[in-house]
């Protein structure tokens, strides 16, 4: 399921040949700590010391400045929040106003430039998107933009955006235009060079893939096909069996009424409307007597760690 975290660069790549690490939002050490099923050996620290230590420069664009570590020495840019996109855009006027671009790379590995190339330049709103433009919005001097798309061009290069940036309103920019710049670089599949999606937001992603899959039991087939959106999950408990539209596709919803975790009423709502109170009713499994339990219709006991015993290991962690 997580195998596309490890398709991205291997951190012992980027700690050996990366010259220039450019994260916007960072790579926050506290978060690399936790993965999914868990993680044996906590490394990004000791792969930001080894890439500090043999001379590769960090710059931070964040409000905060620890998101990352002190002994990087990384150049802080305290960018005000939500700006990314437009700091980026200044970076890509200069790359393309002083012919720094790669224009080979996009034209043998990408389409769409000449769109996102016209935007930049101004040709569909009158607006170019130069470092002054972005220096007003992001709040980052428009000369250390400038000075940072040079050096970009000038040392081998990798974007990283974090995923908090994608939290947001129209949060899917900040990873698109990270890939752009990376693609206007020409670095994309040079080691060390190119670009990567939440490093430092857990720890499995930039781990080196393991050279053997761990042993798993076939996990089966759902007989159950239906999908719900997660944002819409309110819309399904009170509206079971209508149709809705979701990414071109006209779905249904399925004839919910049983939860594995009962709900409130919505506040303000009122009386619920026909079938919701079916909908709410749910089943849990529970270590304790707790309140949600308590609320349940159907209560399922569950074992403590100690009450189980098995073999562990979680996805491309090198441990069991």
């Amino acid at each position: 399921m997580l195998d596309f975290l490890y398709r991205g660069t291997a951190w012992p790549i980027i700690t050996e040949q990366t010259d220039l690490i450019v994260a916007f939002g960072g790579i926050p050490l506290k978060n690399t700590s936790v993965s999914p099923g868990g993680a044996t050996q906590h490394t990004v620290r000791d792969h930001l010391h080894r890439a500090a230590e043999r001379g590769a420069e960090f710059v931070l664009f964040s409000p905060l400045r620890d998101d990352l570590p002190g002994f990087v020495h990384a150049e802080w840019q305290p960018i005000v929040p939500g700006t990314d996109v437009a700091a980026m855009l200044g970076i890509a006027f200069v790359l393309i106003d002083e012919g720094l671009v790669d224009r080979a790379f996009l034209e043998r590995c990408t389409v769409g430039f000449d769109r996102l190339e016209r935007y930049i330049r101004s040709a569909d709103d009158g607006q170019p998107k130069t470092p002054e433009w972005a220096a007003a919005i992001c709040g980052i001097p428009a000369q250390s933009l400038a000075a940072l798309a040079r050096r970009m061009t000038s040392r081998r290069t990798f974007i990283n955006v974090s995923w908090p940036l994608q939290r947001a309103h129209h949060g899917e920019q900040p990873p698109w235009m990270g890939l752009a710049l990376a693609a206007m670089l020409g670095q994309i599949g040079v080691p060390g060079g190119g670009y990567g999606f939440g490093y430092g937001a857990m720890a499995n992603v930039g781990q080196s893939p393991l050279r053997y899959r761990l042993p798993v039991f076939r996990q089966g087939k759902n007989p159950v096909s239906a999908f719900i959106p997660v944002a819409r999950v309110a819309d399904m408990l009170f509206h079971p069996g209508a149709p809705f539209d979701y990414d071109g596709q006209a779905l249904t919803y399925p004839e919910i009424r049983l939860l594995g975790q009962p709900l409130p009423p919505p506040s303000g709502s009122g009386a619920p409307p026909p079938g919701v109170r079916a909908a709410r009713d749910g089943h849990r499994h529970d270590l304790f007597w707790t309140g949600t339990a308590r609320h349940a219709d159907i209560v399922l006991p569950s074992t403590v760690s100690l009450e189980r015993n098995d073999i562990g290991a979680a996805s491309n962690d090198p441990w069991l």
